[in-house]
């Protein structure tokens, strides 16, 4: 519901008693909640699939991930009932047919459910309501992404780089590459000439690779598992662009 906001016409011109604090015109506005000091983080994230055992071998070639537990062996199954459909909120008739929980190497669990009953509908895609990915953490996004595709995923494009205040500064990139280029052509043109080409190449060489290659590190690339659900794939090892307007930081594995 959309409550209206009265703005005065006029502003009655008393004097503050004591100096207004401007709002600041840079940087994100921020409040600080009020945190309880027994949360600590997510602890795991639920998926529901088609066949557990498949998806089970997709999270494991793909992400490494290993079983920890079946909550609700498959041979133990199926549980339902009004005690199952009133715990999870689904409708009559549904039943749990396996539940598994899954290690990732670091970072929250991943809880596979497998359901029967009398209506599923078909993975979310971002622009549906509730929660619409999950994105994983990875040092080689070109490995990840092909070992994604060799279990049986999908990509949804090329990996692109990061954007806005998650971009990469890329910082030292340039000057380190520019030093390193210009010495080493300078050294191997003669004693004769070695002095100008050295520094000529080495100055051209550092800006344009600088310039390149900044926040070209941090990216990401979404994913279609077999089963049609959304995953990200994301790397940013480079500081990213909001760090320089605060001092929090995003948890990452």
């Amino acid at each position: 519901m959309t409550v209206p906001i009265t703005v005065p016409t006029t502003v009655p011109m008393t004097a503050p008693t004591a100096p207004l604090t401007p709002l600041p015109t840079t940087g994100p506005q921020r409040v600080s909640p009020t945190v309880p000091a027994n949360v600590r983080g997510i602890d795991h994230v639920g998926v529901t699939v088609p066949d557990l055992d498949a998806a089970t071998e997709f999270f494991a070639r793909a992400f490494g991930a290993e079983v920890l537990y079946d909550t609700l062996p498959r041979e133990h199954g199926p549980k339902g009932g009004w005690a199952t459909e009133r715990r999870l909120g689904v409708p009559q008739g549904t039943v749990e047919v396996a539940v598994r929980m899954l290690r990732l190497p670091n970072g929250p669990g991943i809880e596979l459910f497998e359901f029967g009953g009398p209506r599923q509908a078909p993975a979310v895609v971002p622009c549906d309501l509730g929660w619409q990915h999950v994105a994983v953490y990875v040092d080689d996004l070109d490995e990840a992404l092909r070992r994604v595709i060799e279990a049986g995923g999908t990509s949804l494009s090329e990996p692109v780089s990061s954007p806005g205040p998650e971009a990469g500064t890329g910082a030292g990139t340039g000057a380190g590459t520019g030093a390193g280029t210009g010495a080493g052509t300078g050294a191997g043109t003669g004693a004769g000439t070695g002095a100008g080409t050295g520094a000529g190449t080495g100055a051209g060489t550092g800006a344009g690779t600088g310039a390149g290659t900044a926040g070209a590190h941090n990216r990401y690339v979404y994913c279609r598992t077999p089963w049609g659900a959304t995953v990200e794939l994301v790397t940013y090892p480079d500081p990213q662009a909001y760090e320089r307007e605060t001092n929090l930081r995003r948890w990452r594995p």
